[in-house]
């Protein structure tokens, strides 16, 4: 199928279905959409196997095997997605609880990522599934970040206040970028057999030089473009945002991921670091000027989101159901859930000696842990002849499944029990 056609065709589908979520009272839309992918899928491989139409199902599955899937992704949407999502994290709050936030960014997704790897390689030597370590260190690194993609879909829809929500979506912003850089250096040293000195200090230099280097790059340019070039709205509410200024928020985003291919450090770091430091210039704007920035962004969010989602809906097609890898997979989803807990808890303890337990912002947390597209693309890219791919991306699949369908369903009605109980965020770091 042609490449235009096919954009044009899921675009047409995505947005129709978008359209019918907002007529279903309190749908989530991302929920909705990425049901009705599967069930979309299911009607054209019944109808193709009623009618003998072998060739087009064979079509079909080869027109979805052919999209590159982490370059539409983490080279396409990635940034643009994490950028609009940092537009709604309040500052103020981000620099009031930095404390707690840099550590269940960094604490949560490194704990998460050593305990992943060696329950599930214990686990699959139990099951007579022998795979190397390795291949257990880069499904953790795959798995342990949140994806701030699907997390920051699910608080839209969720009454929260902004000392809350810039708690939860900060952290899944961080922890993504960490992950990232967790995945790429797994990718990069593994076909090191023996770890020295020497390799620790390079695996570490590169860790830190492509996190930190990537969101203080980002910080950087956001700085320099926006400091003079964007005029002060909130000392003249006169001033108002105009197409000239969405379009130099356009040119730092994409400046930023051009820089960042080129020095080799974390675009997506890049996008977060340049996103908090415009929403921070957005903040001083009046309420009118905020406003017309959100609609934008808000707009080329939503029309993301919906499109990765539909998408991923369709990588099912890929899945293995053979009885070792169902096995494995539920194993992979009871495993995700039980480490987020002791994830999130360690963290919260480290820095919680004399405060009173915030069970609020922990259960959502836990609950609020989901995966979606971010980590398609990333079990995606492992090269197709790593030993263990199909397993990699199989239980991937089944753990995004679950966190986007059930976690994202409970956490709402969660929330509403929490209101209903006058439950208040009451954290003091």
């Amino acid at each position: 199928m042609n490449e235009i056609l096919l954009t044009y065709l899921v675009l047409a589908i995505t947005s129709a279905l978008a359209f019918l979520s907002y007529c279903i009272p309190r749908m989530q839309s991302n929920v909705f959409i990425l049901i009705c992918s599967w069930v979309l899928f299911a009607l054209f491989y019944a109808a193709g196997t009623m009618f003998n139409q072998e060739q087009q199902m064979r079509a079909l599955i080869s027109t979805v095997g052919q999209i590159d899937f982490y370059a539409l992704v983490v080279d396409g949407m990635l940034c643009y997605l994490l950028y609009a999502g940092c537009l709604h994290v309040d500052i103020d709050s981000f620099f009031e609880k930095m404390k707690i936030i840099l550590t269940l960014a960094i604490g949560t997704t490194m704990c998460s990522f050593f305990v992943t790897a060696y329950a599930i390689h214990g686990l699959l030597e139990l099951l007579g599934i022998h795979y190397p370590m390795v291949t257990c260190f880069l499904y953790a690194a795959i798995i342990a970040p949140t994806d701030p993609v699907a997390v920051l879909a699910l608080l839209k829809n969720l009454d929260l206040s902004k000392l809350l929500y810039a708690k939860i979506a900060s952290e899944s912003l961080l922890n993504d970028g960490v992950g990232v850089v967790l995945f790429v250096s797994v990718l990069k040293f593994k076909d090191v057999v023996q770890i020295d000195r020497s390799m620790l200090f390079d695996m570490v230099g590169f860790f830190l030089y492509e996190g930190l280097g990537g969101f203080f790059l980002g910080l950087s340019l956001a700085f320099l473009m926006l400091r003079y070039a964007l005029p002060d709205r909130a000392a003249n509410e006169h001033l108002k945002v105009t197409n000239r200024d969405i379009f130099l928020l356009m040119a730092l985003l994409n400046f930023g991921y051009l820089f960042a291919r080129l020095l080799h450090v974390s675009p997506p770091l890049v996008a977060v670091g340049a996103g908090l430091y415009t929403s921070y210039t957005v903040q001083h704007m009046t309420q009118a000027n905020r406003s017309a920035v959100y609609v934008f962004w808000d707009t080329i969010d939503e029309i993301l989101n919906y499109v990765l989602f539909f998408i991923v809906g369709f990588q099912v097609v890929f899945v293995d159901i053979s009885q070792h890898y169902l096995i494995a997979m539920s194993l992979a989803v009871l495993v995700n859930f039980l480490v987020r807990v002791v994830s999130v808890s360690l963290p919260l303890l480290s820095i919680r000696v004399g405060y009173r337990q915030n069970t609020t912002l922990y259960k959502i947390l836990v609950i609020g842990g989901l995966k979606g597209g971010l980590s398609l693309a990333l079990a995606l890219s492992v090269p197709r002849d790593f030993p263990g791919f199909d397993l990699i991306f199989d239980m991937t699949y089944a753990v995004v499944a679950f966190t986007v369908i059930v976690q994202g369903l409970s956490i709402e009605r969660y929330l509403k029990v929490l209101q209903s109980r006058r439950v208040e965020d009451t954290v003091v770091i």
